[in-house]
């Protein structure tokens, strides 16, 4: 990056190796790795994407991405990543996965949270290279309530996790939903930070899965699930009842943040009336929510981020390299979100490491 400010990158991805399970997890698990994660032998963690279309994409980028590839080629290793981060100018990052993002594939309570203790043990031995730069995103299922919460606990306590990512459930529930509240109350006790990272890909793809490329669908999965997921959290109620807990919108840009908080501050004054909980659950406007414990990752080329900070300011944003993924500007990112126009060093500054480490209780 040229120039001398410290970077955090809030959503550093990896390519982990495709047999990382069969080390972490239980035995009696170990021979359905591949009904479990949909990941065969050998899969090729740099070719990784939510569709095939995405996949080829990637394959014009690997020549950029091989030189971080561990020794056998199987993924890119602690060390790869710290030289992938040297090279960036990333002095330190909150990692999220790659394969293991749409992993595991079973609707199996017991078997979900299996893949994910092995997958958050994996990342925590990961982290363990370098703790001091190498920061751990846990990902919870939410299939089993209760097992969630112990993960939660086991991700703060002896894991030294910094935030938690929860699989997004296919069966409709909203986050505000009562099913919810233990997890929210955990992760509030704990002091991990809540992120929201995959949108709403499955509704998505059930509008636009007969298209020729996926562009409709990573156009909007993300905006559309994240605006669906703060309206949650606002009208039902989750800030107002957890007022410490802290959460994360990431991968699509913060230019409908200001947009979003003014239409809902619009409908819950015109509905009030009609709906008297919202009396209850929306005690102060929806920016007033927004900047007291949410945050949103800002893209390293978002031209219209000026206006975002003269609406709701710039102390909850972020920014991400988005590391190793086939949108991501490595290795120019930093680069491309310093020469922004029309944003101040000083609020680069804050986006780049000071807000971060806010939003994930770090130093």
């Amino acid at each position: 990056m040229n120039n001398r400010l410290r970077w955090l990158d809030c959503d550093m991805h990896m390519a982990e190796p495709w047999d990382l399970w069969h080390g972490y997890i239980e035995p009696e698990f170990r021979d359905r790795i591949e009904e479990l994660t949909d990941v065969p032998e050998g899969y090729n963690p740099l070719t990784h994407g939510p569709a095939a279309s995405i996949r080829d994409i990637r394959k014009t980028r690997l020549d950029l991405f091989a030189p971080y590839l561990s020794p056998d080629k199987k993924c890119i290793d602690a060390a790869g990543q710290l030289r992938a981060m040297d090279r960036e100018g990333i002095e330190a990052s909150v990692l999220f996965p790659t394969i293991a993002l749409s992993a595991p594939r079973t609707s199996s309570p017991v078997a979900a949270m299996a893949v994910r203790r092995a997958y958050n043990n994996w990342l925590h031995d990961f982290c363990a290279y370098d703790p001091t730069r190498l920061k751990m995103n846990a990902v919870i299922s939410t299939l089993d309530i209760e097992a969630a919460v112990v993960e939660i606990h086991r991700a703060k306590r002896e894991l030294d996790a910094v935030s938690i990512l929860m699989d997004p459930r296919r069966d409709g529930v909203a986050f505000d939903d009562p099913l919810f509240e233990p997890i929210w109350a955990a992760a509030e006790q704990e002091g991990l930070a809540v992120d929201f990272h995959n949108g709403l890909p499955g509704q998505m793809e059930g509008r636009y899965g007969d298209r020729p490329t996926h562009l409709f669908v990573h156009a909007s999965a993300r905006p559309v699930g994240h605006m669906s997921t703060f309206m949650e959290l606002l009208v039902g109620g989750v800030l107002e009842r957890h007022p410490r807990l802290r959460f994360a919108f990431l991968e699509c840009g913060a230019s409908w943040v200001p947009y979003w908080l003014f239409r809902l501050e619009e409908e819950c004054d015109k509905f009030r009336g009609m709906h008297p909980g919202i009396d209850e659950n929306v005690r102060m406007r929806p920016v007033e929510y927004w900047r007291r414990q949410c945050y949103c990752s800002v893209e390293v080329g978002e031209w219209s981020l000026p206006g975002v900070i003269t609406t709701i300011g710039d102390d909850n944003l972020i920014v991400s390299s988005d590391f190793p993924h086939f949108d991501s500007e490595f290795p120019e990112a930093g680069s491309h979100f310093m020469g922004l126009p029309g944003v101040s060093h000083e609020s680069k500054r804050k986006i780049l490491w000071d807000n971060c480490a806010r939003l994930y209780n770090l130093d």
